[in-house]
């Protein structure tokens, strides 16, 4: 059987960002790509979690309606299912973190960008 799913041309990027992340107002990490594969998201602090989440009123250090989901000091989080936009923010002080973002583009017949 000829797998003509395996000859679509398609053109793969990796999108990196270190930045400081304030704990206040939320910061967009990620803006929406429908040809998202996965995110990867590190916080590098030893000691303050960051809150994420597809809303830009993520807040942290209070449960309510817009707290997103914590990602601990010094732990990395993947993604391969979000294709919308990701916020965050820092609980108590600024911390390091590292954004990856990795797409896979369909090219046209034309040898442009969809």
């Amino acid at each position: 059987m000829f797998n003509w799913w395996r000859k679509k041309k398609v053109r793969r990027t990796t999108y990196s960002m270190g930045l400081i992340l304030p704990i206040a107002p939320a910061t967009r990490l990620l803006t929406a790509n429908k040809y998202r594969l996965y995110y990867m998201i590190q916080n590098h602090d030893a000691a303050n979690y960051l809150a994420f989440s597809p809303s830009s009123v993520v807040v942290a250090g209070v449960f309510n309606g817009n707290e997103g989901t914590h990602l601990a000091a010094g732990q990395p989080i993947t993604d391969n299912s979000d294709q919308g936009e990701v916020w965050g923010i820092a609980n108590t002080a600024p911390i390091n973190i590292t954004v990856v973002e990795v797409s896979e583009i369909p090219e046209s017949r034309k040898g442009g960008m969809e």
